[in-house]
């Protein structure tokens, strides 16, 4: 007799042989410092220009936030200073 197995029965079989010793997948690490090491000339280029992108667009941002926040300041100190005059010429009248 010859051992053949039917169909279901050799998934289950194939399924427990898989979880016992799963297939081992290659691991890259660190892959930006493979990048940059690779020998080939010009490799490491575009990623240098986008860490160079990235740290234009933050410092970009920050210098927006501060000139935002000082454009704030200098509107909340005039509104202030325009509340102040008012009440006080409305205070004068009484």
């Amino acid at each position: 007799m010859s051992k053949i197995i039917p169909y279901p029965l050799r998934i289950v079989k194939r399924a427990k042989a898989a979880i016992k010793s799963p297939a081992k997948r290659p691991v890259q690490k660190n892959t930006v410092k493979r990048i940059l090491k690779k020998g080939a000339r010009g490799d490491g280029f575009p990623l240098t220009i986008a860490v160079t992108l990235c740290i234009l667009l933050i410092f970009c941002v920050i210098s927006e936030y501060f000139r935002v926040s000082i454009i704030a300041q200098g509107v909340r100190d005039a509104v202030q200073q325009s509340v102040i005059a008012t009440i006080n010429d409305n205070y004068d009248d009484v």
